[in-house]
């Protein structure tokens, strides 16, 4: 999949939260163990599959960091260890000459803001820093359910 995202952080709202300066990844678990019930999965897994509703697909993820920054690297793959926890799909990490000053979850209709958010509360919780939860402009090109995740770092 293919996201039109080269604007960075330009052309978002705020909707959460208040940059930019310039500078195949496995599946998420199943949740299921060796008798299909469910008991390798940690509580996080657990309740991430209990909160979607049987019918909306769970969130799809890209995750952004600063071209050429090794500790933008490692919070990108630490980023998506926990997202997979969650049972978000990890779509690609991707190297961007320009990210926002700070962290960011983009998302491209209103629907998927609540995913966002939710995401958001769970980056909060596990490391405690502040995430800023925005809206794009609206992209047919990219899939409902799709969230883009931007990490400045240097």
């Amino acid at each position: 999949m293919v996201l039109a995202s080269g604007r960075g952080c330009a052309g978002a709202a705020v909707v959460g939260t208040t940059g930019c300066t310039s500078g195949a990844e496995p599946d998420a678990p199943t949740g299921r163990g060796p008798t299909g019930r469910g008991e390798d999965a940690s509580p996080d897994e657990r309740h991430a599959a209990a909160m979607r509703s049987p019918t909306e697909p769970p969130p799809e993820i890209l995750i952004q960091h600063r071209r050429g920054s090794a500790a933008g690297r490692t919070a990108a793959q630490r980023i998506a260890e926990e997202a997979r926890r969650a049972g978000v799909k990890v779509v690609d990490i991707r190297a961007a000459a320009a990210v926002p000053g700070r962290r960011e979850i983009h998302y491209f209709r209103g629907e998927d803001a609540g995913a966002g958010e939710h995401l958001a509360l769970r980056f909060r919780r596990r490391w405690g820093n502040a995430w800023r939860v925005l809206a794009s402009e609206p992209n047919a090109a990219v899939p409902a359910h799709t969230l883009e995740i931007w990490l400045p770092h240097r």
